[in-house]
């Protein structure tokens, strides 16, 4: 139901001759939905007779709570036969949104930062790309008209939706058309562009300060405290500044054994220094590790050759096949040459199709093998084998409850700040990590 008027009506209404609900009163309600409301008509609260009623003419009323624009909830009753109901099935696809962002890593990076600052005179959400608007949109509506409060993109945002479902279904239905994190060129450095462009908000200022206090570059400390207000340059200039007085007192040798060279007061500042050093050493392990966990190339050159030998073309490519392909046939399977897809929430996906979720057993081993042996035999030996090792280089140390249940990775804290993933470093360090099946066991031909 979108835009849908309904009624308020007396929680004690005495004895009536004509019945309190009609139709003709929808035209001067003032309680109007302005986001999409799905209900489920097998849902029991729905189908308990103190939500329903039906008038003279037969038709079906329901009482529903009704969040408004303000923080309140609001009860009414919504006429089955009114402007705005739609009877709808789950292949429907009822309200998802679809979205194409086009705006670059960095750019979706620093509007959500930029969210943090939102206020009554900086609260326009046209100042944000596409995705970053629209989950805002959603957002903000948790506050009363009257809040002072402006959603941003952060966790307590976000947590504001928990008892509001209706809002909470509206965000899990927004489906993005976006390049995927698994999917990126390198340069004739050896380098990802979009990662690299990210250097200035990860560690260009530790590096800047860094240059100053070991190399003493004046231009480097400048562009530092450029960043700062005004109010604060002048102050953090000259402590920096006497920090690198200090360090130029140190021992030459102080690095072969600092705790035993360095007064306490010097093991203070040399630790700062490693700290800032660490950061920056962080920020480039966490560039390599991106690198070398990218497979959506492998993938779609793997489906490619698949489909050539199979003598299927993918619909999403500009190659024409002159093979008549008979209708009933399964469609190829494929990967966007640009890396671009579409991403969805895939547990709201499993309450839209009304399906149960155990959640007291697990997704398992067995679930697995299954998957892969599916895959094997659908796409072949090639296939399998990559997909298998995406999949648990992706998910090895996965203890999420959405993985748990459901076997959908996502993405999970691993290694050095910002956290990205890991490679075959990790598994060398780790050995309890080893495989638990593999391919191997098939007795693939």
């Amino acid at each position: 139901m979108d835009n849908l008027i309904y009624l308020g009506v007396k929680m004690e209404t005495p004895a009536w001759s004509k019945h309190p609900l009609q139709d003709s009163q929808l035209t001067s309600s003032k309680l109007i939905t302005d986001t999409p409301l799905l209900l489920n008509m097998s849902d029991n609260n729905i189908k308990a007779r103190i939500n329903r009623a039906v008038d003279d003419k037969e038709t079906l009323w329901i009482q529903i709570e009704r969040p408004l624009n303000e923080i309140t909830i609001s009860s009414g009753w919504i006429s089955t036969n009114s402007e705005g109901v739609k009877k709808v099935s789950c292949w429907d696809w009822f309200d998802f949104k679809q979205i194409k962002e086009n705006a670059s890593l960095k750019e979706i990076y620093l509007s959500a930062k930029k969210t943090l600052s939102r206020n009554k005179d900086n609260a326009s959400l046209e100042q944000y790309p596409p995705t970053i608007k629209e989950t805002l949109t959603l957002l903000d509506q948790q506050y009363s008209a009257n809040s002072p409060k402006y959603a941003m993109i952060t966790t307590d945002s976000f947590k504001g939706l928990i008892d509001k479902p209706v809002l909470a279904s509206a965000l899990s239905r927004i489906l993005i058309n976006y390049e995927s994190e698994w999917y990126g060129k390198v340069d004739s450095e050896g380098k990802l562009p979009k990662w690299e462009a990210l250097n200035s908000e990860m560690t260009e200022n530790a590096n800047n300060v860094l240059n100053y206090l070991t190399k003493g570059d004046e231009a480097k400390l400048d562009a530092y405290i450029n960043t700062l207000e005004t109010s604060k340059q002048q102050s953090v200039k000259k402590g920096i500044e006497e920090l690198k007085r200090k360090i130029d007192r140190f021992p030459k040798d102080y690095k072969s054994n600092p705790k035993q060279k360095l007064t306490q007061g010097q093991i203070e500042i040399h630790e700062k220094v490693q700290k800032l050093e660490q950061k920056v050493m962080d920020w480039e392990k966490s560039k390599e590790k991106i690198k070398k966990m990218l497979w959506w190339d492998d993938v779609a050159k793997g489906l490619a050759k698949l489909n050539q030998t199979n003598g299927t073309q993918p619909e999403n490519t500009n190659t024409t096949d002159t093979k008549a392909t008979p209708t009933d046939a399964t469609p190829p399977a494929a990967l966007s040459a640009d890396g671009k897809a579409w991403f969805i929430h895939p547990l709201a996906m499993v309450s839209y199709f009304n399906e149960e979720i155990n959640l007291i057993r697990n997704y398992t081993l067995e679930n697995a093998e299954l998957a892969l042996r599916a895959i094997y035999e659908k796409y072949g030996k090639d296939m399998a084998i990559i997909i298998e090792r995406m999949y648990r280089s992706e998910t090895a140390h996965f203890k999420s409850l959405q993985y748990k249940k459901t076997g959908t990775g996502g993405m999970e804290s691993f290694g050095y700040p910002p956290y990205y993933g890991w490679d075959k470093e990790f598994f060398l360090l780790n050995p309890n990590y080893t495989q638990l099946y593999s391919y191997r066991n098939y007795t693939f031909i």
